[in-house]
């Protein structure tokens, strides 16, 4: 695992026993309605794709991943989000040196103060939020597994 990929492991206990496909499909459905590109199916889950101009916006949720998997483990009971997040690195490394160059006359404690405010400011938000929707996951896999028991 690198710098680039954040992985967030969510224990799911689930009221009763519920399909592969009937967790896929409910995922499946969250990434569209977030207006994911690509979303296809893999062995224990779902494997999505954004491109970078797709019309989501600077402050959504998925603009900064690049791919991401969602798997299940039931034998574990266990729901696995991993995202890359090399795009929104890259970008913000350009826009770093960009502002540093732009403004290196003026200081040196200026330059470095912006690489270091836009580079971790988002990184930090950005993991806060996947944190997040990771949780949100789990409730709904869970949640499906109580409302069909009924």
């Amino acid at each position: 695992m690198s710098f680039l990929t954040w992985k967030y492991r969510r224990r799911i206990e689930l009221k009763r026993e519920i399909e592969l496909d009937e967790c896929k499909s409910l995922i499946k459905e969250r990434l569209k309605e977030l207006k994911v590109d690509v979303v296809n199916d893999t062995e224990k889950g779902v494997h999505f794709k954004n491109s970078f101009f797709n019309g989501q916006g600077k402050h959504h949720l998925m603009a900064s991943v690049d791919e991401g998997w969602i798997e299940i483990d039931f034998n574990r009971q266990e729901l696995i989000y991993k995202i890359s997040i090399t795009r929104m690195f890259l970008i913000l490394c350009g826009m770093c040196a960009f502002f540093f160059l732009v403004t290196w006359n003026v200081s040196k404690f200026i330059p470095s103060m912006l690489l270091f405010w836009l580079l971790g400011m988002n990184l930090i938000s950005a993991r806060i939020r996947h944190y997040y929707f990771a949780n949100k996951l789990k409730k709904m896999v869970v949640n499906s597994s109580i409302i069909h028991d009924e």
